[in-house]
């Protein structure tokens, strides 16, 4: 008995009141009756909470309700705050939103404004402005060229990423490409303003034009710009606009060898022709030209 004491079943006999008094006696005397009588103790000791079952569920249901509660007054209150949201959004939205023309390659657009002005879109342009503001701020945003028929009413705005131009009510045409700003009065009055630059009064048949920084003014009797009518013109101007004009028209591009693209061009070249145009810009500049692919031409000193 006394190599077994400690084995499962003398224990649990022993928790529970049934251990005979020969095996009690056997236990007394083993080496570990004295540790596990510290345990047991120890276990008597121990008192399980008062715990009322039907009062505790009340609780956890009530905790329940609490939380649904409180989850339906969030989803109300985010429902809600939403709403506000799209309301808002939507409003700016409506107010704000912006109309956008655009042209591609040898198109043009004839565009009519809210207050029955007037526009003509060149080729490769884009044109935006706001609709719903338009009474208020007459104010358009232009990428290429244009050509406007305004009619009297508030400051009507024209800005480029060179400059503005600013009128009550004329006809006028602006082009615009990076480092260029071209604006030319046909009726009326504008105010040309070259970013950086005081602005400048242009009335009917006068030009300005800055390239680089250098301001070039002239005169002109032209009432709508040539290329209403399908023939690009240029007065002293740098061949550098000149090709990308005829890029716009014809969806080419130029490979340039030895030519100088600083200097100037006074002439036309027609739309409907492109060995024509060709030759009518390049002839009188002697300058020689070929087609490497379709779409791409090399132009060249004439020998």
């Amino acid at each position: 008995m006394k190599n077994d004491i400690t084995n499962g079943e003398i224990i649990r006999k022993w928790l529970d009141g049934e251990l005979s008094h020969e095996e009690m006696e056997a236990l007394k005397s083993s080496d570990a009756y004295d540790d596990y009588k510290k345990i047991i103790d120890a276990t008597d000791n121990l008192n399980a909470p008062d715990y009322d079952i039907e009062k505790e569920y009340f609780k956890i249901q009530n905790l329940k309700s609490t939380k649904r509660s409180s989850v339906r007054q969030l989803k109300q209150w985010m429902y809600g705050a939403a709403a506000v949201l799209l309301v808002t959004l939507g409003y700016f939205y409506f107010v704000n939103a912006t109309t956008t023309y655009k042209t591609g390659f040898g198109e043009q657009l004839a565009i009519s404004l809210p207050d029955n002005s007037h526009v003509r879109l060149n080729a490769n342009s884009t044109l935006e402005l706001k609709k719903r503001t338009w009474e208020e701020d007459r104010t358009i945003e232009l990428t290429g060229e244009a050509f406007f028929e305004v009619e009297k009413g508030t400051p009507f705005i024209v800005k480029t990423n060179e400059g503005t131009v600013e009128v009550l009510g004329t006809k006028f045409n602006v082009s615009v490409q990076p480092d260029f700003f071209e604006v030319k009065c046909s009726e009326g009055k504008v105010k040309a303003t070259k970013f950086g630059q005081d602005g400048e009064i242009l009335t009917q048949g006068m030009g300005f034009r800055t390239t680089n920084g250098a301001v070039q003014k002239w005169s002109f009797n032209n009432g709508q710009p040539s290329w209403i009518q399908g023939e690009s013109s240029f007065v002293d101007s740098p061949l550098t606009q000149v090709l990308i004009a005829f890029q716009n028209q014809y969806n080419v591009t130029f490979v340039t060898k030895d030519i100088d693209k600083n200097q100037h061009f006074s002439g036309s070249f027609t739309h409907d022709d492109i060995n024509t145009a060709l030759k009518t810009l390049f002839d009188a500049m002697e300058i020689s030209y070929t087609f490497e692919e379709e779409q791409k031409i090399v132009l060249f000193k004439s020998e």
